[in-house]
């Protein structure tokens, strides 16, 4: 029995208006990686265009370059992963954030534990929302960090 696990891109993107970033975060997410020249060919968009976007989707922290066989490639980011599940999957995004933060636990660091189990799931494939609250509890403690956010109280003096 398999199951189609909520984090994947919708099956038919075709027909969907995508800008080019979109585009380009969703080729990255199937191939895993991929050289100017190969986002160019499966986007269909215009050399100059893919390179401005790639750029700024850098500066933003979306993607990584890295040389390949001395060929520059590009890789998605837990940021660009993060960024991806919220633009194609976002009830689903919210409804774990949600879920997490009505727990009592701290809004960034369900931000943090998320960008680093949408990653997880983009490089090994690995997935369990049943279990996502124990993982965040054991991220938690192995990143020392407290499960519960503090709320600064103010106090009239």
């Amino acid at each position: 029995m398999t199951e189609i696990c909520k984090l994947d891109l919708p099956k038919y993107t075709k027909g969907m208006i995508l800008s080019t970033e979109d585009k380009i975060l969703s080729i990255l997410f199937k191939e895993k990686s991929c050289t100017k020249g190969e986002l160019k060919r499966q986007s269909g968009v215009e050399f100059p265009v893919i390179l401005l976007h790639l750029e700024n989707m850098a500066l933003k922290g979306y993607i990584v370059e890295r040389n390949y066989e001395n060929q520059p490639t590009y890789y998605l980011t837990a940021s660009g992963m993060y960024e991806l599940e919220y633009r194609f999957n976002r009830n689903y995004f919210l409804g774990l954030h949600f879920g997490l933060e009505m727990a009592g636990y701290d809004r960034n660091n369900v931000e943090r534990f998320l960008k680093n189990r949408f990653y997880n799931f983009y490089i090994a494939g690995e997935w369990d929302e049943i279990s996502l609250p124990s993982q965040y509890k054991t991220w938690c403690e192995s990143n020392n960090i407290g499960l519960y956010s503090d709320v600064n109280k103010l106090t009239l003096k």
